[in-house]
């Protein structure tokens, strides 16, 4: 469980979050808006990069505190994210790159680069394996910061900031079924994005930020009812 409790982030006199308050559950929820909504700063909160200027942060009723290292390191091990934007090793392999997720929270070389390879086939990327990741086009890089973010087997929590952008629609349709898999063994699926929705991805929620605000919050089962 996801909790925001009047969170706001100023960067000195622009505030650009302001009194957020959300709780979401283990559920698929499209967090959506504008440019400049506030969103990709709601996703450095969640990752515990920043901290919030007011209000608070928890995670399974643990406090994302950023002067507490070992609860964010503990935060970090059961989160996924797929970033915005690709933050790959360019010199290194697209294998490398997603076994290095794994090589980080301590599991041996050789089970990190059988899980990397799985995870790679499982985004249709097992051809490129081996392959730099400068030599990839951008829609192939992000489907292999997908497999870094899908070979996390145990994340309880999966952040996705733009997930579909340089995807064409093969690849964003894989994406959508893949989190899609992921919501249904139980993970929380956290999507920001500009866009309406990903296809191949029924959410169950959706929040619409407008300047730093929550201006609305349904559920799947509210809009049954309404209609």
């Amino acid at each position: 469980m996801v909790r925001l409790f009047h969170v706001a982030r100023a960067y000195g006199a622009t505030e650009v979050l302001s009194d957020v308050t959300l709780s979401i559950g283990a559920e698929t929820a499209l967090i959506s808006g504008s440019a400049g909504a506030g969103k990709s700063v709601l996703a450095r909160l969640l990752c515990g990069l920043e901290a919030p200027t007011r209000g608070w942060i928890t995670v399974d009723g643990v406090p994302l505190a950023p002067d507490a290292s070992d609860v964010l390191a503990a935060h970090r091990r059961r989160l996924a994210v797929i970033p915005q934007h690709s933050q790959l090793v360019s010199r290194a392999s697209a294998v490398q790159n997603v076994a290095l997720a794994l090589a980080i929270q301590g599991e041996s070389a050789g089970r990190a680069q059988e899980r990397a390879i799985a995870a790679l086939a499982r985004v249709g990327c097992r051809a490129v394996a081996d392959r730099l990741v400068e030599t990839l086009s951008v829609g192939t890089r992000r489907l292999v910061c997908l497999a870094r973010a899908l070979v996390r087997e145990d994340a309880g929590l999966i952040l996705a900031d733009e997930p579909g952008a340089g995807l064409d629609a093969a690849g964003e349709d894989r994406l959508g079924q893949l989190l899609a898999q992921e919501a249904a063994r139980g993970a929380t699926v956290i999507v920001l994005s500009q866009q309406p929705g990903v296809a191949g991805l029924d959410v169950d929620r959706v929040v619409f930020l407008e300047q730093g605000r929550v201006a609305w919050d349904s559920r799947r089962e509210d809009a049954a009812a309404v209609s």
